[in-house]
């Protein structure tokens, strides 16, 4: 979709994004109507009707429609203007990209259209593609991007930041990537969304290309928030966003939970304890990227945290296999992956998606005695013969791995701090091993702990002869759980 086309549909979109420059002639006060778009043209004439009661923000207030639809909010303090979709609406003829997109008034109508209501429904969370150039792009496209479009059971994606690395220059293009996909789409902004070359850095090009930097929407018994927690450096969430929130949760029913999309963890953010307040005891999912590692919180009995890795892996780096494409192993040994998300009346359950790999691999094992070149690599010759890792891509505090032999008697593995043994053998084939080979990039891979491995030590008696070892994994705090199984032979 080029860009002419984008900007016609975000114009009859639900959410805009305003940037005002002081010499604007326009009002910061923004009016329109909200309406139920009956024909489908995005305007609002014979037979649509107006909507009462729809509630609209600039990102701090919240006002609601009144009974012909009419709404006026001033929008100077954000420059952000969206309708919180109810559940079962949706955006009059808007495709890709939802977020939004520069009305050219200081007035604005949002037609919005019905749509089936869903208590059950699915959401890809797609962590950075943190694109630097075309061929990078490229990658995207013939990976994480295609497997998506491939799908065909997600009800919608929500990209969580870094579309680029410091080139507001590619936005367009990844965009046109993105809406290739075919699904709905939301994009969070990632510190590496922001222009180049101002202090603080804006979000100038960000809101022109893509759109709002925040937002939210319904969807069954979850209310889904876009924000904004990296132009103040990534540190703290802006004041109006903290206001927000709180007023998003007053005007929300009870039985509504929050599901926060933000590209910086909590644990970035030295606020966050005034977030919290902000949600009060609301049942809230926080769905973070930007660390290009997987790794799960538990903040509190009301509050999760899912960070889910990066589609660029270690950015795009790393041997290319026979296709030309960089295997990119992220920090923590997780492949390139990215999440889905099962939500419903009753929870949410989420699973680990590895770029281009069956949906059944959730975890690796390794075990010492079955490579030999583990001998080379000092801190894998240091572990006992019969010691193995699982590498539990989406696991975390809450969950629990056990092993079998004969499938019978169950015994639990101890959650180890442990650099994964395929990032120990990288690193090491980075250095003495002949890695990086013509037109691939060493992978800047740091020798830390993975925050998802869980090891336990294999008798001597059963060294020497074929097995298999059987592993479960169970989790209190939405991880799906799953079994499986692999054959074992100690040298």
């Amino acid at each position: 979709m080029n860009m002419v086309h984008r900007n016609f549909i975000f114009f009859l979109a639900f959410s805009c994004s305003f940037l005002f420059p002081a010499e604007s002639a326009f009002s910061s006060v923004v009016s329109g109507r909200v309406f139920l778009d009956c024909n489908g043209n995005g305007v609002f004439d014979r037979g649509d009707r107006p909507l009462k009661g729809i509630p609209v923000s600039d990102g701090d207030t919240i006002i609601f429609s009144g009974a012909k639809g009419r709404y006026s909010v001033d929008i100077s303090g954000n420059g952000a203007l969206f309708v919180i979709l109810p559940d079962g609406f949706s955006a009059s003829g808007a495709a890709g990209i939802m977020n939004g997109g520069m009305p050219v008034s200081g007035y604005m109508d949002f037609p919005l259209r019905r749509t089936e209501k869903k208590k059950d429904f699915r959401m890809a969370a797609v962590g950075d593609i943190q694109a630097d150039n075309n061929e990078q792009i490229d990658f995207a496209s013939r990976t994480i991007l295609k497997e998506l479009a491939s799908r065909h059971d997600l009800d919608f994606l929500v990209h969580m930041g870094d579309m680029v690395n410091d080139k507001p220059r590619l936005l367009q293009n990844v965009c046109d990537a993105v809406e290739s996909v075919g699904e709905p789409a939301w994009c969070v902004i990632g510190n590496h969304d922001l222009d180049m070359g101002r202090r603080p850095r804006k979000t100038m090009n960000f809101k022109k290309i893509v759109g709002n930097d925040v937002t939210a929407f319904r969807r069954g018994d979850y209310c889904f928030v876009l924000l904004d927690n990296v132009e103040l450096g990534d540190t703290a969430l802006p004041a109006p966003q903290i206001r927000f929130l709180k007023n998003l949760v007053s005007i929300l029913p009870d039985k509504v939970s929050l599901v926060l999309c933000q590209h910086v963890p909590m644990s970035g953010m030295k606020n966050r304890d005034k977030i919290f307040s902000a949600l009060g005891h609301r049942k809230t999912l926080v769905v973070s990227a930007h660390a290009h590692t997987v790794f799960r919180k538990h903040w509190s009995d009301k509050v999760e945290e899912v960070s889910v890795g990066a589609t660029c892996g270690s950015w795009w780096t790393g041997e290319r296999n026979s296709w030309g494409i960089p295997v990119a192993l992220m920090q923590g040994g997780s492949p390139r992956c990215y999440f889905i998300f099962d939500f419903s009346g009753d929870g949410y359950t989420f699973r680990f998606k590895g770029v281009g790999m069956d949906p059944s691999i959730q975890a690796g094992i390794w075990v010492r005695g079955e490579n030999s070149s583990d001998d080379s690599v000092k801190v894998l010759a240091s572990e006992p013969k019969g010691r193995f890792a699982v590498n539990v891509y989406g696991g975390g505090e809450t969950t629990s791995v056990e092993y079998s032999i004969d499938n019978n008697t169950w015994l639990p593995l101890d959650k180890v701090r442990m650099i994964d043994p395929t990032v120990s053998r990288i690193s090491y084939m980075n250095h003495r091993g002949g890695y990086p080979t013509e037109f691939s990039r060493r992978q800047p891979l740091r020798r830390s702990p993975s925050p998802h491995i869980w090891a336990a030590t294999l008798p001597e008696n059963l060294f020497g002869k074929p097995l298999v070892l059987h592993i479960r994994v169970r989790d209190s705090a939405g991880l799906a759980p799953f079994d499986f199984s692999r054959p074992v032979f100690i040298r």
